[in-house]
C-alpha cells in the first residue's frame, strides 16, 4: 500500500447496514463504492458535511437520491471511514447520534453514541428496559400438542417476554458495582460514558445502553455483569492491547505502510493510520487497499468471522509462541475461527519467507474438515491457500500407508474388529476373557495404545488409572497374550486398526522413513484426538517456535476419550489460555445446554429433560480437563446476547412429537417474519427454512424426519458428508455428530429419548462396566450439549416419555 494516498477504512457497521438494503439499493451502493475506492475526494461523491451531529469529522456522501453513505474524515491522518449507509433520513437519523475519535487508552478507533452531561440523573429504570416489550395476554391451549402457526408464535413471544422482564430487572453483581474510572479506561470506555455506567445498578440499566457503547469494550462489562471478577476481565484486556504487523482484509500489507504522508508524527489521538493497526480497531473496522480488496469482500458471504474479530481473539492469532501452544473455550467461543485464521497468518509468514514448507490445519471429523477447507477460501489469498492442507487425521494415516505401499487397509468395520478379538481369545487359550471383548478392545486402545505401549514390562508398570476394573500382574500377561495373537490375527487380514496404523505411521516418523512437510501443525477439535494421534502429530513437526497449536473443549468431547498432552511428548506449561466470550448463541440457550451436564446418571435423556426445566436436585455435575490431565471449571463462558430460553418438552407418541416440531417450525418463521415486518401471509418463509435444522441422534432418524416432511409437503436438506450446499432450500435435517461446527437461527433436537440418548445397543455393549456405562453416558450429554449450541437464538428439545 503507497502511503501518499487516503486510506480508505470500511466498518463493521457499514457492512452490516448495506446487507439489510434491497437488492437494488445494494447494487447501487456496489457501484457508489467503486467510484469511492478510486478517488474519494472527487466532487462526484458529493461529501458535505454533517453541521446538526456531535461527531465534528462525520460526512455524507450521496448515492442517489434515496440513499446517503454516512462516512468520517480526518484531514490529518486522510482517512476515510465508512460507517453506514441508509435511506436519506434513516442515515442522517443514526449520524446525529453518533461519534468517532481513538481511544487514548486502547489506541481504538471507536464510534459510539453521544451522551449529555446529567444523562445518568434520567437514566431509565429497570422496569423502562421491559417497557420496549409489548404487553401480550396469552390465549389458553387446549393442551400441549395442539400446535398450529399461530399457538406457536404465541409460545414463542410470551418467552420472549418472560425473559425480558425478568432479566432486566435484575441487579448487577457486587462485582460491577466495584468498577473504578482507571478500569473503565483499560476497557476502552470513552471519558464522557464512564460516570454513566459507574451509575447503573440492574441489568436492565447496562443493556439499554449497551448498543450507544463503542463495541470493543462492551464485551469486557458483559463479563463482569455475568459474573467475572474485574481482575480476569482486566487481564483479558491488557492482553488485547497490541497491533498488527500486517493490516488490510488479506493482512498483506506491512503495517509501517500506513505511516503518515511524509513521515508526519501526529499526537496518538489523531493519529488514525497508526489506530487503525491496533487489534481493538480491527474488530470494527478494515482497512481496504485497492479494488480487488474491495470486489474480495463484497462478493463473500458477508460473516463477520472473515474479517472483523475481537481483540481477544487475534491475539492468539497473530502472536509468536515458543512451542506448542492450547486454546480452549465452550461453545460459540471462536475456536474454530481462532484456528483458521491461525492457519492463514501462518501460510502468510511462509510465503513472504519463500519457504517450502506447508501448514497442517486437522480435525477428527471429515465433514469438520470439508467445511473447513471451504471456510478458509473465503479468507486466503491464492498463494495462503497452497501452503494449507486440511485434512482430517484419519485421511492423513491413509494417504500415509498407500504412499509407503503398505498392503495392509484401515478398518473400522467392528464385526472386523471384534471378531478378531474373539478369534484371539480361542487361538490364545486365554478362555478367560470369552464374553469380555468389550473390555479387551478397551483396554487395548484407551491404556495399551494410547501409552505407546511396546512391551509387557511396560504394560506391567503402565497406569490404569480411572480404568474402574483393577488388574493383577497375571491378568495383564493373560491379556497380552491375547492381544499378540489379535495382532497376528488382523495381519494376516492384511487389516489394520486406526489406532495401530498411527502408531507404525509415528514409528515411520521418528526413524526417518517417512518425512512431512509441515512446519505447523494446527489441531482443531483436539478433544477429540487420541493419544496415538498426538503422538503422531508430535512426531510430524519439530519442536520450535509454532509447532502445534491445539484447540478444543472437553465438554464437546464425542468421539475420543481423555488424553494427557504431556504424556504424548506435548509441553505446553506457560503456553495455554481458555476463550470466555460466546459470540454465537444467546445466554439462555448456553446456560440451558451447560446445565445438561448438572447430572450424571444413566437417564441421560430424563435428566436433560429436568435440566432444561431447572429440575435437577444438586447432583454431582460432569466434571471436564483441559486436555492436559487437570479438571477446570467448564461453565465459565458468557454470551453477549439475550433470547428466550429453550423449549423442552416430552410427548406421549412419535406422532406428537412430529406435529409439535412442524408447529414450532411455523412459529419460527412466522416469527421471523413479524420481527422483518415481512411475508404476513402466514406462509413459512423459504429463505429462513435454511436458518432452521432439525438434529437427531442416528442417521435411521433422519431418514424418519425426511418422510415426515415429504408427507407434509415440507422442503428439507439433508446434511451428509460434503460441505454444505447454502444455495439449497429447505430446513435442515442432520446428526447430531454431523452438526459439529455448524451453527443456525433456530435448532430442534429431536428424539432425546431413553432408548436414543444413549441408545440401548450402545449401552448393552458396555457389559455393565461401570466406567464404560458412565464414559458413554457423558459422551451423549456432550452430544446433547453440541446440538443445543449450534442454536443462535431459537432452541427446542423433544422426546417421547
Amino acid at each position: 500500500m503507497m502511503n501518499d494516498r487516503p486510506m480508505i477504512a470500511i466498518g463493521k457497521t457499514f457492512l452490516k447496514a448495506m446487507g439489510d438494503l434491497p437488492k437494488n439499493a445494494q447494487n447501487q451502493v456496489r457501484t457508489f463504492l467503486d467510484k469511492f475506492e478510486k478517488n474519494p475526494a472527487s466532487g462526484a461523491i458529493h461529501k458535505e458535511g454533517l453541521h446538526n451531529t456531535r461527531g465534528a469529522k462525520l460526512y455524507s456522501a450521496r448515492i442517489n437520491i434515496n440513499y446517503r453513505v454516512i462516512l468520517a474524515y480526518d484531514d490529518v491522518s486522510q482517512v476515510y471511514l465508512l460507517l453506514y449507509v441508509g435511506a436519506h433520513e434513516d442515515a442522517y437519523n443514526w449520524a446525529s447520534r453518533k461519534c468517532v475519535d481513538i481511544n487514548s487508552t486502547t489506541n481504538a478507533v471507536q464510534l459510539y453514541d453521544v451522551v449529555d452531561a446529567g444523562t445518568m440523573q434520567a437514566a431509565p429504570a429497570a422496569h423502562s428496559y421491559a417497557s420496549h416489550v409489548p404487553d401480550y395476554e396469552p390465549q389458553a391451549q387446549t393442551s400441549s400438542t395442539d400446535y398450529v402457526v399461530t399457538e406457536s408464535r404465541i409460545v414463542i413471544e410470551q418467552e420472549d417476554i418472560d425473559w425480558s422482564n425478568r432479566k432486566a430487572q435484575e441487579p448487577l453483581p457486587e462485582e460491577f458495582n466495584r468498577l473504578t474510572v482507571s478500569d473503565l479506561r483499560a476497557f476502552g470506555v470513552p471519558d464522557l460514558w464512564q460516570e454513566l455506567v459507574l451509575q447503573m445498578k440492574t441489568y436492565g440499566q447496562l443493556q439499554e445502553y449497551m448498543d450507544q457503547l463503542p463495541e470493543d469494550c462492551t464485551p469486557y462489562l458483559q463479563l463482569i455483569a455475568e459474573g467475572d471478577s474485574i481482575k480476569d476481565v482486566l487481564d483479558l484486556a491488557v492482553d488485547a492491547q497490541h497491533s498488527s504487523p500486517y493490516v488490510g482484509l488479506d493482512k498483506t500489507a506491512a503495517a509501517e505502510s500506513v505511516l503518515q504522508p511524509g513521515d508526519q508524527q501526529l499526537p496518538a489521538q489523531e493519529d488514525y493510520r497508526k489506530a487503525l493497526a491496533s487489534y481493538a480497531s480491527q474488530e470494527n473496522f478494515v482497512i481496504v487497499e485497492g479494488e480487488d480488496d474491495l470486489r474480495r469482500l463484497l462478493d463473500a458471504p458477508l460473516e463477520q468471522w472473515r474479517v472483523f474479530l475481537h481483540p481477544s481473539q487475534r491475539q492468539y492469532v497473530e502472536h509468536d509462541y515458543k512451542g506448542s501452544y492450547r486454546l480452549t473455550g465452550g461453545a460459540g467461543t471462536g475456536k474454530t475461527v481462532v484456528a483458521m485464521h491461525r492457519a492463514k497468518q501462518l501460510a502468510a509468514n511462509l510465503v513472504r519467507r519463500h519457504s517450502a514448507h506447508k501448514v497442517l490445519l486437522t480435525t477428527f471429523s471429515k465433514t469438520l474438515a470439508t467445511d473447513i477447507s471451504a471456510n478458509l477460501r473465503l479468507i486466503c489469498t491464492a498463494e495462503e491457500i497452497k501452503k494449507i492442507d486440511v485434512l482430517n487425521l484419519d485421511k492423513y494415516v491413509a494417504e500415509r500407508l498407500r504412499a509407503r505401499e503398505f498392503a495392509h487397509q484401515l478398518t473400522y468395520d467392528d464385526d472386523i474388529i471384534n471378531g478378531s478379538w474373539k478369534r484371539a481369545v480361542v487361538e490364545s487359550a486365554q478362555t478367560q476373557w470369552s464374553g469380555d471383548v468389550p473390555f479387551l478392545r478397551d483396554e487395548w486402545e484407551q491404556v495399551i495404545q494410547a501409552g505407546g505401549i511396546k512391551t509387557l514390562e511396560e504394560y506391567f508398570r503402565s497406569s490404569r488409572r480411572g480404568r474402574g476394573r483393577r488388574m493383577s500382574r497375571a491378568q495383564k500377561a493373560s491379556l497380552w497374550k491375547v492381544a499378540e495373537a489379535y495382532l497376528r490375527i488382523m495381519s494376516e487380514q492384511q487389516k489394520w486398526d486406526i489406532g495401530r496404523a498411527m502408531n507404525m505411521v509415528e514409528d515411520a516418523l521418528r526413524t526417518g522413513k517417512m518425512a512431512t512437510p509441515y512446519a505447523h501443525i494446527i489441531v482443531d477439535e483436539g478433544q477429540d484426538f487420541t493419544a496415538s494421534g498426538y503422538r503422531m502429530l508430535r512426531a510430524m513437526v519439530p519442536e520450535g517456535p509454532n509447532d502445534l497449536f491445539i484447540v478444543g473443549d472437553a465438554q464437546q468431547r464425542i468421539y475420543g476419550k481423555t488424553v494427557v498432552l504431556s504424556k504424548c511428548g506435548i509441553a505446553i506449561q506457560g503456553r495455554s489460555r481458555r476463550l470466555k466470550i460466546n459470540y454465537r448463541t444467546t445466554e439462555q440457550i448456553r446456560d440451558a445446554a451447560e446445565r445438561v451436564f448438572d447430572a450424571s446418571g444413566t437417564n441421560v435423556a430424563a435428566e436433560a429433560f429436568k435440566a432444561l426445566h431447572h429440575e435437577l436436585a444438586d447432583n454431582d455435575r460432569e466434571q471436564f480437563d483441559d486436555l492436559n490431565g487437570e479438571l477446570i471449571p467448564s461453565d465459565d463462558s458468557h454470551s453477549l446476547m439475550q433470547g428466550p430460553a429453550p423449549l423442552a418438552e416430552q410427548f406421549g407418541t412419535r406422532q406428537e412429537e412430529f406435529d409439535a416440531v412442524l408447529g414450532w417450525i411455523d412459529g419460527v418463521c412466522n416469527q421471523q417474519d413479524a420481527d422483518s415486518g415481512e411475508n404476513e401471509d402466514g406462509q413459512i418463509d423459504e429463505q429462513y427454512e435454511r436458518n432452521i435444522c432439525i438434529v437427531t441422534p442416528s442417521n435411521h432418524l433422519c431418514g424418519q424426519w425426511a418422510e415426515y416432511f415429504e408427507r407434509k409437503g415440507i422442503e428439507y436438506y439433508r446434511l451428509g458428508n460434503d460441505a454444505e450446499d447454502l444455495g439449497e432450500p429447505g430446513v435442515r435435517i442432520a446428526t447430531m455428530h454431523r452438526v459439529k461446527g455448524l451453527e443456525f437461527d433456530a435448532v430442534a433436537v429431536v428424539d432425546v429419548n431413553s432408548d436414543t440418548v444413549p441408545p440401548t445397543v450402545a449401552l448393552e455393549s458396555t457389559s455393565g462396566d461401570k466406567v464404560a456405562v458412565r464414559e458413554l453416558c457423558k459422551q451423549y450429554r456432550s452430544l446433547l450439549y453440541v446440538s443445543l449450541t449450534r442454536a443462535r437464538k431459537r432452541a427446542y428439545m423433544v422426546g417421547i416419555k
